[in-house]
């Protein structure tokens, strides 16, 4: 079996489609003529995967939304590719809030949430998920971790949203050490990680997985092990990178999802992820199909390094290295660039550690974090 889900739920979806919006049956029909006439897995392979790069052309092709999306959105944002985001209905397009009750976050906690609130929709996922819990939530997003630990102090938060980076450099400056529980997301945390965080702050840790374009797709539960997924929103299909072929659960591959939303165009739509399972539940997230990558959070897709690097005229090689606290980034180029570290963090957000010059004869990205080889 290559694919989590109930398929039934794939023809109800198709119906909805087909019934109720022009734009995307017009589109689907374009990249597979019998996709209305689908009656199994099988056939709706042969649907193409649609990947986010080719998501950015459509829409660069037709702005904002490739003509996809009829229904006027609730709040609209833009993630790196660049890709046109929307929030299509409050609470059930991103669902965290179930992730957060999975966690045991309830109404008597305070929450602080360090996600940005502009640009991407990470703050607004988990702001949303707080007010559907009733849960009070401190609306800090990026700032610096001097200042997040005051805020924490000041008013006594008992949880924390964000990265396990950002979470590790605030719990160590935080006095009165009232965080009990964190929901991270961005970053593998393995169980060494978790069992730091507990022993050294007092803190219950659990991640989840998601993409800005559907919300969640997997959660921790309290007292289980790996992630549960939603399958309740998606169907989750497990194929060999970069192809469509099906690979075992228990083996390496990309997860291609289904949004069973008929409003939006997430039909076998490509992660982009390496993932495993273990039975049905997913054990991570252990690099990434496409050659690109997460690193603090960010990602780094290859398309936009190989324009950050035609756009300085050189040919570069990204290498991202592991470190105690918080992931190493260098930068090496074929000619020297006085423009590479500003242009670098314009576009992507991110500083580089280093710099080198190197021979280089195509553009790379280069993961060497360790959590890769497990």
């Amino acid at each position: 079996m290559a694919f989590i889900g109930d398929f039934s739920n794939i023809l109800t979806l198709l119906k909805k489609i087909y019934d109720n919006n022009k734009a995307l049956s017009e589109f689907l029909k374009s990249r597979y003529s019998d996709i209305f006439k689908i009656d199994s897995y099988d056939s709706y392979k042969k649907l193409p995967i649609l990947r986010k790069s080719d998501y950015s052309n459509i829409q660069r092709n037709n702005p904002p939304f490739g003509g996809l999306i009829a229904d006027k959105p609730i709040k609209i944002f833009q993630s790196p590719g660049p890709i046109n985001n929307v929030k299509i209905e409050e609470y059930h397009h991103y669902r965290f809030y179930k992730a957060l009750r999975y966690a045991g976050f309830n109404s008597s906690d305070i929450v602080v949430n360090t996600f940005g609130y502009t640009l991407t929709p990470a703050g607004e996922m988990f702001d949303e998920a707080c007010k559907f819990l009733e849960i009070p939530i401190f609306p800090l997003g990026p700032t610096d971790s001097a200042k997040a630990a005051e805020i924490i102090d000041t008013f006594g938060a008992t949880a924390f949203i964000g990265t396990k980076t950002f979470l590790l450099k605030v719990a160590e400056q935080t006095k009165r050490k009232t965080l009990k529980k964190a929901y991270l997301i961005a970053e593998k945390i393995t169980e060494e990680d978790r069992k730091y965080i507990a022993n050294s702050f007092g803190i219950e840790a659990y991640q989840g997985y998601g993409i800005a374009e559907v919300g969640l797709i997997a959660t921790e539960e309290r007292g289980k092990k790996y992630m549960l997924l939603d399958t309740d929103a998606l169907f989750v299909e497990h194929l060999e990178p970069n192809d469509n072929n099906e690979t075992d659960l228990e083996e390496y591959g990309e997860l291609v999802l289904t949004f069973l939303d008929e409003r939006l165009p997430f039909l076998r739509f490509a992660t982009g992820d390496i993932v495993s399972y273990e039975g049905t539940r997913l054990k991570g997230v252990f690099g990434r199909a496409d050659s690109s990558i997460k690193v603090k959070g960010v990602f780094v897709h290859y398309w936009q390094f190989e324009e950050f690097c035609a756009h300085l005229g050189i040919k570069g090689r990204l290498i991202v290295e592991p470190s105690d606290k918080s992931d190493i980034i260098i930068l090496e180029m074929s000619t020297s660039s006085e423009d590479a570290i500003e242009e670098f963090k314009r576009r992507f957000g991110l500083r580089v550690n280093g710099t080198k010059v190197s021979e280089i004869e195509k553009n790379e990205i280069i993961d060497k974090r360790e959590w890769k080889k497990e």
